[in-house]
């Protein structure tokens, strides 16, 4: 244009350096997208793991699974899957067409980073990634004149990585996302609508987390071993241990025999999500109500011996001649 710059011999050397690296890179469609989608997916990768989520009284800490590939994923019965795509690989019905096909009870998150200022950040990307190439290829001068032109360097590669990243970080900060059924949650950031999204989200993976939402179970579990006659009293429940809905569950998920590590794992996955503590209450319960009996190593467990310890290795079995807690 009508720019002059006045440069030392070293100082043009680096800048021609500078701009053949420039137009290689403006040919090379390929290594452009694939720092794009780095920077973009970085950008949005943080904000979803920045989020620190915490599922009702029990404060049950949860986690995202992000997902990036060409298809939507599928729930893993133990996090909240979040599907993210951009505008440059896929359009915005496409990802709302997914979300309504998944349906409204599906615990889904669809985020689309819509395709902005597209040239803009690929002009970006060009320049940031030459001036890293050219000071790389060039080293340390040991001339003043060599040493002022890297410096140089420096701040032009300073200058495109700031406005690259100022850049992505206002792309992402304008992604889209929907809930499984295709509403799409409308928040300022990205942070806040999928901190929105997620509630509802937990709410569709684990249907039944509200029967051992309590943040009293450790009390439970003492009043438990101790043989109180209604140990789940803390939590509200007055009536018979067996007819609480996780010990009833927990009877159920024994059937003819299960490990207690495989209790845990079935009850700590989806429909249910409840806490570990929730489920060692329930059995630590039953045993000493005589309602389930347990075997460690083929030993059989007295009553008041189960502990939190014994639960992972401890073989159950319900017991179908109980007897009352008056006839006790």
């Amino acid at each position: 244009g009508d720019e002059y710059r006045l440069q030392t011999r070293e100082g043009s050397e680096w800048d021609r350096e500078f701009r053949n690296r420039q137009t290689k890179l403006n040919s090379d469609d390929g290594a452009v997208q694939f720092q794009r989608d780095q920077l973009l997916y970085s950008e949005t990768d943080k904000i979803v793991r920045g989020i620190k989520l915490i599922q009702g009284a029990a404060k049950e800490p949860r986690q995202f699974s992000i997902s990036r590939d060409a298809t939507p994923p599928t729930a893993d019965g133990a996090s909240i899957p979040v599907w993210i795509q951009d505008g440059w690989s896929a359009s915005e019905k496409q990802m709302v067409d997914s979300a309504r096909a998944a349906g409204a009870t599906s615990p889904i998150l669809y985020a689309f980073i819509p395709r902005k200022d597209a040239d803009d950040l690929r002009r970006f990307v060009v320049e940031a990634d030459a001036a890293r190439q050219t000071l790389d290829a060039k080293g340390n001068p040991t001339t003043d004149e060599g040493r002022e032109a890297r410096q140089s360097m420096e701040s032009r590669h300073a200058r495109a990585a700031g406005d690259r990243d100022r850049l992505v970080r206002e792309i992402v900060a304008n992604a889209k996302v929907f809930q499984g059924g295709g509403s799409e949650i409308i928040r300022l950031t990205l942070d806040e609508k999928i901190r929105e999204s997620a509630s509802d989200s937990l709410v569709r993976l684990f249907p039944r987390f509200k029967d051992a939402d309590s943040a009293a179970w450790e009390v439970v579990i003492k009043r438990a071993r101790e043989g109180a006659d209604h140990p789940f009293q803390p939590i509200g429940h007055a009536d018979a241990t067996e007819k609480h809905p996780v010990c009833m569950q927990v009877n159920a998920t024994i059937g003819a025999g299960k490990i207690g590590g495989e209790i845990r794992k079935i009850l700590r996955a989806a429909p249910f999500g409840w806490p570990q503590d929730a489920i060692d209450a329930a059995l630590i319960a039953l045993h000493r109500s005589q309602h389930i009996t347990a075997t460690l190593n083929g030993t059989a467990i007295p009553l008041g011996q189960l502990d939190q310890n014994k639960i992972a290795k401890a073989e159950f079995r319900v017991e179908h001649a109980t007897l009352s807690v008056q006839d006790r």
